[in-house]
């Protein structure tokens, strides 16, 4: 498989304090206590009514040292919410000067034969010393990898080969691995995201922002329609953009989350009903066929 690297529209924050931990229990779907060393989780913050206002990967290199991925252009939103419930507790909320990068499997294995250690299992996060540099890897679900590593830092990994930033970002979504956007911004509940097949979200832990009805719409959802993500390959270049419909003839059906053009194909990742998968659709007046996140993957390494 070709070595796919890219940098992605992410930033992390450093939460420390002694109430750090304690605080992001009772804001996001991931039960921290899971969050250990030399791990990653992904995890959703909502709205009080358990909309989703961004996912994110939060990850740890000590008990005492935990960071959140988010994408730039929820950055300002979430942080500005999360700042606000800190109120008294001890918990400082800090930007880090990094860059992240994400990575299929081929290019997390080269990087770690260079630094001569294994490659972390899904939710794993390891440390990668490289020429004096440091850098960590997370390891997430569907053979997705994410870099962070000081800007200052980024000579090693583009002397392996240049960046294709179209290719990583279909070889993302085939993957599952979603961007909430403003244009998207609690359009779904986290139900309806892989999150829920990747551990991100705990029906467990104590009370944290939307847990009400997101716990209440685990139950009310069996045994009825419900909608999930799916992905499509496009042959052909078209406009699309988040939030564009996703039709069954003339009835709308479902919206689309996210979409990217690489060279030879594209990938359009979307929101539809359950029984959608697998029959045609229509996107941007094409017709397309949804699958289930990951099945294209799979298909393509196999054929490799």
């Amino acid at each position: 498989m070709t070595q796919l690297w890219a940098a992605m529209p992410y930033i992390s924050y450093e939460f420390s304090g002694a109430d750090a931990r304690h605080f992001l229990q009772g804001q996001v779907t991931q039960d921290i206590n899971r969050l250990v060393a030399d791990s990653c989780r992904y995890a959703a913050y909502c709205t009080p009514k358990g909309r989703m206002l961004a996912a994110v990967v939060l990850y740890c290199d000590s008990d005492n040292r935990l960071f959140m991925r988010i994408h730039k252009r929820q950055q300002e939103t979430v942080i500005k919410r999360l700042k606000r419930f800190v109120l008294r507790a001890d918990v400082n909320i800090t930007q880090q000067p990094c860059k992240v990068l994400g990575l299929n499997r081929s290019m997390a294995e080269a990087l770690c034969r260079q630094s001569n250690v294994d490659l972390p299992k899904p939710l794993q996060s390891k440390a990668l010393p490289i020429d004096c540099c440091k850098a960590r890897l997370n390891a997430l679900p569907n053979d997705y990898y994410e870099l962070i590593i000081n800007p200052q830092d980024m000579s090693w990994i583009e002397r392996m080969g240049q960046s294709n930033t179209d290719a990583l970002n279909c070889y993302r979504l085939r993957a599952g691995h979603f961007n909430i956007l403003p244009e998207t911004s609690e359009m779904f509940m986290p139900q309806q995201t892989p999150l829920a097949d990747w551990d991100g979200i705990s029906y467990q832990k104590g009370c944290y922002v939307g847990q009400e009805i997101i716990a209440r719409n685990r139950y009310l959802a069996k045994g009825k329609m419900i909608k999930c993500f799916a992905v499509a390959n496009l042959k052909h270049r078209v406009e699309l953009f988040p939030g564009d419909k996703v039709n069954d003839h003339s009835k709308s059906i479902g919206q689309v989350i996210e979409y990217h053009h690489g060279e030879e194909n594209g990938v359009c990742l979307a929101l539809l009903p359950h029984h959608y998968i697998g029959k045609q659709c229509q996107v941007g007046g094409m017709s397309l066929l949804f699958s289930r996140i990951g099945e294209q993957l799979k298909e393509e390494q196999l054929n490799e």
